[in-house]
């Protein structure tokens, strides 16, 4: 038993990793696609809710400036804050991330041994490999780590939300105040999600997708 786990809670931890489809080391190509094509996503759409918002705050003390003027700043980037966060679903959705989340092994696992599974996961503990019931979950949940674009969109459509409020406001400093916290804690979680995601990247290439290519190579020089 691992670690001094609970036995029962760990067999269900084990069961549930059974379920999870383990990625092909030939899906990297596609996985960049799409890793490429949703960070210009965000990328774009900071770059753009930035640039409404300066132009937004050049305009507040204008006496040109209009309602109408603010109210299409702001549903401009209520557009876009909703077009992310629909993407965003729909990528955690179709990806099964939500699932890996909320019913993977890391969901049976008590807080101490979800810390331990993640500081292997980050190469900050040694790992095993000849006990087997652990590089299941081990791998389990690397895999489910490959896939956090969705809720980084989702993150960055709330953002863009905020920012369509901030336009709107008749208190302006203040909901800037309240964009730019919100933009921190987005950094955060974001930095939080890719780091993950690159050391879920490596115990793959080091556990799996490595071994996997050694063992075909094999095979091929005893045909």
């Amino acid at each position: 038993m691992p670690y001094g786990a609970d036995q029962e809670q760990w067999q269900q931890a084990l069961a549930l990793a059974h379920t999870v489809p383990l990625p092909p080391r030939d899906g990297q190509a596609q996985r960049a696609r799409r890793d490429k094509a949703a960070s210009a996503a965000v990328v774009l759409s900071l770059t753009a809710t930035v640039l409404v918002l300066a132009y937004g705050r050049n305009q507040a003390g204008a006496a040109s400036t209009t309602s109408w003027t603010r109210l299409n700043l702001q549903l401009g980037l209520t557009v876009l804050g909703l077009a992310l966060l629909v993407t965003g679903v729909v990528v955690v959705t179709r990806s099964g991330t939500w699932r890996a989340a909320a019913r993977g092994p890391l969901s049976i696992l008590d807080r101490p041994e979800r810390r331990l599974v993640m500081r292997q996961l980050r190469g900050q503990q040694p790992v095993d490999t000849a006990e087997h019931q652990r590089m299941v979950v081990l791998l389990a949940v690397a895999a489910g780590l490959l896939r956090p674009w969705g809720y980084v969109l989702t993150i960055c459509g709330s953002i863009t939300n905020v920012a369509a409020q901030a336009v709107g406001a008749p208190r302006w400093p203040v909901f800037l105040w309240v964009w730019v916290l919100c933009l921190v804690l987005f950094a955060a979680a974001s930095v939080r999600l890719l780091r993950d995601k690159g050391s879920a990247e490596r115990f793959l290439e080091r556990y799996l997708w490595s071994v996997d290519a050694a063992n075909t190579d094999a095979a091929g020089q005893r045909r």
